[in-house]
């Protein structure tokens, strides 16, 4: 016979199932984008095409991670990519309801784990509830790359409440399944590896404290598990270069810039107003830093908090669970990427456990108006957050703005410009996001430069700038001579200014890349100074590929040399 308690425990989850839908719903008919999707799904066709059991044994293949060619090790999650992409290839719908499916069952694990912590059965259900319809998760949910986030969290939170079990009812096979668990979830994402932290944290402050003797036989084999994946993914993130420097040059102000990154996080997990898929930061001024003390002052006031809730650890238990979650993310080895939202997806439910803690001490009346409110708050915040991402361009609107996009020498900042550039469907927010990426003092370092250059040139002809288009174009064949891109966009910005030079560099550029576009270039400048060979060039390439010739045709030649050779 059932408990009575049965329907009810049915009722919460599909609460959770309609909140999670309605929140991240909107975002599911959005395409891939070309920010990590491209690198993990539609350029990574090779990998993913192949079927059968030779395509599965390739994704878990880490000869490339080892040799530079990739920049992850994540085996577990590539599988659900090659499974994806078995059926429906790069269409975008599938990937996201993968992410959603995954959200939805660490919504569920959530309320168990709260309810599995000791948290009365109104604030598990308000603790899952907030962390459901969180709008910190749209970027994990409704981006494709985002997948890892809600996938390993999952297996942590599987994990946690195999060894809640094991400490209620020990069992011999409870350990090696919360570890297998754990293992699963390094597989999806390297910031599992907080999860020590996370059930030492469960041993003294949830229940009666275990005798530290215990700890230390249940968790030896987790921490010699959680070392081994560290130390790996640091040698794979060297070997593809993404270990890079300090951020703002030294570690002194890596470190402060790492702290201020803490009180944003904080900031986004209790209110989430601002939502970028990069963060740029100003580097800082030294100890005068304003941004130094006031992460100073916000870490203390934590401290202070926790002093304050000495005597209720389950208080203390949420505040642990972020810090720790956050941890991977600290960037104590310094990455591209000081901060982004999507390192608070496991984080933020810490947060949830502390507030639903403390609305639960109210009485009933106030504490369900606040409830009731906050959740549809916050799932009408993400449900509008997630229709966003239907169109690239918006994604990239608020960062490429950012004036500290400008200053930082970090990667992350050239990223954000370039990406606005390729998303942006108005030319003149595609050049000026250009101008962005070329005054950044990053793009010196960044192997983008010749595509910014080249880009630009050819976009300010477009816009009638020929003059400054000629001068980009002559940039970029400077600094990247090697390059028939370069070449080309001179050939291009010349045509009609200086038509000796452009021939030059439309040869130059047939020589470094024979294709059809660079011999339908030279065939017009050929055929526009007299030489014979220009319509010999030009006929040819039309009978080659005349889809990729005419184009080139219409846009560098004529009206009388199109309708010659390209009349349809």
């Amino acid at each position: 016979m059932k408990s009575p308690a049965a329907p009810r425990q049915w009722w919460f989850d599909a609460l959770l199932v309609l909140a999670c839908v309605v929140a991240f719903g909107p975002g599911m008919p959005g395409g891939l984008i070309r920010y990590d999707d491209s690198l993990y799904i539609f350029r990574n066709t090779e990998l993913l095409g192949r079927p059968g059991w030779a395509g599965l044994a390739a994704v878990w293949d880490s000869s490339r991670a080892w040799n530079g060619q990739f920049v992850e090790f994540f085996p577990l999650r590539d599988t659900v990519y090659w499974l994806v992409f078995q059926r429906w290839e790069t269409w975008g719908l599938p990937y996201h309801l993968a992410s959603l499916a995954f959200h939805v069952v660490a919504s569920v694990l959530a309320l168990r784990l709260a309810s599995a912590l000791g948290l009365s059965r109104f604030a598990a259900l308000v603790a899952a509830l907030l962390f459901a319809a969180h709008p910190i998760h749209v970027e994990s949910v409704v981006w494709a790359s985002g997948l890892k986030d809600p996938m390993y969290t999952a297996f942590l939170f599987g994990s946690l409440l195999v060894f809640a079990r094991l400490r209620e009812h020990p069992r011999p096979w409870l350990l090696p399944l919360s570890m297998l668990l754990f293992i699963g979830a390094l597989l999806v994402k390297s910031m599992a590896l907080s999860l020590p932290l996370l059930l030492l944290a469960m041993e003294r402050w949830v229940g009666p404290p275990t005798p530290w003797r215990l700890i230390a036989q249940r968790l030896s084999g987790f921490v010699v598990v959680s070392g081994l994946f560290l130390v790996q993914f640091v040698l794979i993130g060297k070997a593809n270069a993404a270990v890079v420097e300090p951020h703002g040059g030294s570690w002194s102000a890596h470190l402060v810039l790492a702290a201020w990154a803490q009180v944003k996080y904080l900031k986004q997990a209790l209110v989430p107003s601002t939502f970028r898929l990069i963060y740029c930061f100003e580097p800082p001024t030294g100890l005068t830093d304003a941004r130094l003390w006031l992460a100073v002052l916000v870490l203390s006031g934590v401290g202070g908090l926790l002093w304050w809730w000495r005597k209720q650890p389950l208080l203390k238990f949420g505040v642990a669970w972020y810090f720790a979650c956050l941890l991977p993310a600290s960037n104590l080895v310094p990455f591209p990427a000081v901060m982004a939202d999507r390192y608070l997806y496991a984080a933020v439910f810490g947060v949830c456990v502390v507030l639903a803690l403390l609305v639960d001490r109210m009485s009933e009346r106030p504490r369900m108006i606040i409830v009731v409110g906050s959740v549809l708050g916050l799932t009408l915040t993400s449900a509008a957050r997630s229709a966003l991402w239907l169109d690239e361009e918006n994604l990239w609107a608020e960062t490429d703005e950012d004036p500290a996009c400008l200053v930082d020498r970090s990667r992350p900042a050239v990223d954000a410009h370039l990406l606005r550039f390729r998303a942006a469907t108005d030319r003149r927010v595609a050049l000026q996001a250009l101008e962005r990426a070329l005054i950044t003092p990053g793009l010196a370092q960044s192997s983008h430069l010749c595509e910014a250059l080249q880009n630009g040139a050819l976009l300010t002809v477009e816009l009638g700038e020929p003059e400054r288009g000629e001068a980009w174009a002559r940039s970029a064949s400077e600094r990247c001579p090697s390059e028939a891109m370069s070449w080309s966009a001179l050939a291009q910005t010349t045509l009609r200014r200086n038509p000796p030079l452009a021939l030059d560099a439309a040869q130059r550029a047939w020589r470094l890349e024979p294709s059809v576009a660079a011999q339908t270039l030279v065939g017009v400048l050929q055929l526009e100074a007299g030489a014979e060979d220009g319509e010999r060039l030009l006929l040819d390439a039309v009978r080659q590929q005349g889809d990729e010739a005419c184009p080139v045709l219409r846009r560098v030649a004529s009206p009388q040399v199109v309708a010659r050779f390209c009349p349809g």
